[in-house]
C-alpha cells in the first residue's frame, strides 16, 4: 500500500515536471526567435532549431495534452479520469 501511494506521487510529480519543462523551453526559444527577429528564425539558424524541436516536444504524440489529463486525474481523482 505504502509502494502504491508513492509511486502514484512520484507519477503526478514527474508529469508536472515534463509538463512543465516543455513548456518553458517552448516559451524561451519562442521569445529568443522574437529577440533574433527574421535572423533567428531562418533554417540554418541555432535559434530556429531549438524552437522547432521545443515546439516538437510539446506536440508528438499529444504529449502535453496527455499530460494535462493525467496531472488532472492525480489530483482530482480517478472519478475525473478520462482513460
Amino acid at each position: 500500500m505504502l509502494y502504491s501511494s508513492l509511486r502514484s506521487e512520484a507519477d503526478k510529480l514527474a508529469a508536472i515536471a515534463k509538463f512543465h519543462a516543455s513548456n518553458c523551453s517552448f516559451d524561451c526559444a519562442n521569445r529568443s526567435v522574437q529577440i533574433f527577429g527574421s535572423a533567428g528564425y531562418r533554417k540554418t539558424a541555432r535559434v530556429a532549431r531549438h524552437f522547432l524541436d521545443s515546439r516538437a516536444t510539446i506536440i508528438y504524440e499529444g504529449a502535453n495534452e496527455v499530460l494535462e489529463l493525467k496531472i488532472a486525474a492525480a489530483v482530482l481523482g480517478n472519478e475525473y479520469s478520462s482513460y
